[in-house]
């Protein structure tokens, strides 16, 4: 009678531990297709996905552009109208060194206006520059005497800038081109109250079709020409019109909204 008890009882654990390998062969085989199903997923960007994408990414670097090229039109306003500045003190330093401004056939004139008087002027030219800043040059001599004959450093033009072809300085905006085909440099041009009225009248600058006849209290006068920064906005059916050239003179106040 054991021997009987004994194969039931063998019997029964056999057929319980198959039962308990069925079950877990059962819950490995689950977990093992829940576990490809997390790794494999049947999923990807659909079509309308990337064009959305390709859009919002469009319009930011369309911001970002306008954004940048507003800040680099600044900083050259900024750099020129600083420049127009040290080139006014440095010939308010000249008078003040030698009683005199640098005209009368020193220098070979360029610019003149008699509407406050005899008022002369000129192109700062690369020999003028080198003489403002001291600099011995060779355009110098006998009849033509340097304009600075004790070689004071009045200001240091930029060299971060290139000149133009003849070596003239100019602002940090490139040149324009003219209906001939030549290069309208955009160099410094300078008057003098060489008439002594304390006045000064600027005329129209060619390259700025918007710039008029200016009179100004002041000894001595720059300006040069710059792009415009805004295009005007158009009225009625009109089209917004392009920005056109700018004189910027150092009697200006500087203003942001150029």
């Amino acid at each position: 009678m054991f021997t009987s008890v004994t194969k039931h009882m063998k019997k029964f654990l056999v057929s319980s531990f198959q039962f308990l390998a069925a079950i877990g062969n059962r819950k490995l085989v689950t977990r093992n297709s829940k576990l490809e199903t997390r790794n494999f997923p049947q999923s990807g960007f659909t079509l309308l996905e990337i064009l959305v994408v390709i859009g919002i990414l469009s319009v930011l670097l369309g911001l970002l552009y306008g954004t940048l090229e507003r800040t680099r039109k600044f900083s050259r306003y900024t750099i020129t109208y600083n420049e127009l500045k040290q080139i006014e003190a440095a010939f308010e330093q000249y008078y003040s060194y030698y009683s005199t401004w640098p005209t009368n056939g020193v220098i070979p004139l360029e610019y003149s206006t008699d509407e406050a008087g005899m008022d002369y002027g000129f192109i700062i030219t690369k020999d003028i520059a080198y003489a403002l800043q001291g600099t011995l040059t060779g355009a110098f001599a006998g009849n033509n005497p340097n304009p600075n004959p004790d070689r004071i450093p009045f200001i240091e033009f930029q060299s971060s800038r290139p000149p133009n072809r003849d070596g003239a300085p100019v602002n940090p905006f490139r040149t324009t081109q003219t209906d001939t085909g030549t290069e309208d440099p955009r160099v410094y041009k300078v008057l003098f109250d060489t008439s002594g009225n304390r006045q000064i009248t600027v005329p129209p600058d060619p390259l700025a079709p918007d710039s008029t006849v200016t009179t100004i209290v002041a000894n001595v006068a720059v300006w040069t020409v710059i792009p415009g920064f805004r295009k005007a906005e158009g009225t009625g059916n009109s089209p917004p019109e392009f920005p056109k050239e700018m004189r910027l003179g150092s009697w200006d106040k500087f203003d942001l909204q150029r």
